[in-house]
């Protein structure tokens, strides 16, 4: 076959914009519809504990769910941006530790939630900056630089605290983050908020489409014009703030961190967005899905801890079902390819 003419080139990128983002996200009639695909999981993942004598729908139950779900959600966030353009950033479970203890450090010399959160947001920030410009610089595999990455700044962090606990925060900022409004826990609000303002520029903005056309089809995106490397820097970038607000949250709600934060936190977010429906192959899903896949794993956990099973028989549950869904990923990856 030969090589298309300029003719063709020219006016392939109307059709080739609008078909991938039409095949793999979709415009249907009702466009969230398909983001409530596990919905009927979670219910069912209610009723069952519910049947086996463990029910969780009580308000305080509920709400420690999600605090103690917020960490991971936040860092669920900025993964679903870099997994819709078939990236992968292993580094987000390192960041989140690297800005638990300089957030701890700032707010425990300072007593400044304000400068707390600041400080770890942008070195989240600037983490992401720097791993997704050496990515996007050299054109490197994300498994494998961000890779290294995991091993760079946990060995940074570990120099920075000398092995110990971070802390503690003082005590008016972690009751602080333990306040409500209307009746909400803050750390929720928080992530709540992300979760809206993320997910109107997934699917308003066109720096939302052009992150979901790469995903779908990366040549396509690059005959279009769509600066690839730019936006796919960008989704890190994301990804490190998120993984540094994530780190603020944790060590204002824990009171301190240590270097080895965050890694067990990481996995489970991996775990929650493609459980939620977001393709590791990149270029369909979104943050209802992610959320979903969030409180999925949450009750799952939790109601195994009120039927008081073992914390190794909980990971292997979690794994089990992780497995599935990408399994399951997969086999809906491998159909639609022979489709087209």
């Amino acid at each position: 076959m030969g090589m298309p003419d300029q003719e063709q080139l020219t006016s392939a990128p109307a059709l080739a914009v609008a078909e991938p983002v039409r095949g793999r996200v979709g415009k249907p009639a009702l466009p969230w519809l398909g983001d409530l695909v596990m919905l009927p999981a979670l219910a069912g993942v209610l009723i069952v504990f519910w049947l086996l004598g463990a029910p969780q729908l009580g308000r305080t139950n509920v709400m420690n769910v999600l605090v103690q779900n917020s960490t991971v959600a936040l860092i669920a966030v900025g993964l679903t941006f870099v997994i819709l353009t078939a990236g992968l950033d292993l580094s987000l479970g390192a960041n989140v530790a690297a800005t638990a203890v300089v957030s701890a450090a700032v707010m425990k010399a300072t007593g400044s939630l304000t400068l707390g959160l600041v400080t770890g947001v942008l070195v989240g920030l600037a983490l992401g900056l720097l791993l997704g410009g050496f990515i996007a610089a050299f054109d490197l595999i994300p498994f494998v630089a961000t890779l290294g990455g995991i091993y760079l700044i946990n060995g940074i962090t570990l120099v920075f605290t000398r092995g110990e606990t971070i802390g503690p925060v003082p005590t008016e900022i972690v009751r602080a983050m333990q306040r409500e409004l209307l009746g909400i826990p803050v750390p929720v609000v928080i992530v709540v908020a992300v979760y809206v303002v993320g997910q109107y520029l997934l699917t308003t903005s066109v720096w939302g489409r052009q992150v979901v056309l790469i995903g779908a089809n990366p040549r396509t995106a690059m005959i279009s014009g769509i600066p690839v490397a730019r936006i796919a820097w960008s989704v890190y970038v994301v990804a490190g703030a998120c993984a540094g607000l994530a780190g603020v949250l944790f060590a204002c709600r824990l009171g301190g961190a240590v270097a080895s934060t965050g890694m067990d936190m990481f996995f489970t977010a991996v775990g929650a967005v493609v459980i939620g429906g977001t393709s590791l192959m990149g270029g369909r899903g979104s943050l209802i899905r992610t959320a979903i896949g969030v409180l999925f794993l949450g009750f799952l956990t939790n109601g195994l801890q009120i039927l008081g099973t073992a914390s190794y028989d909980q990971r292997i549950a979690t794994g089990l079902v992780i497995i599935i869904a990408v399994a399951l990923d997969t086999l809906v990856f491998s159909r639609n390819a022979d489709r087209t």
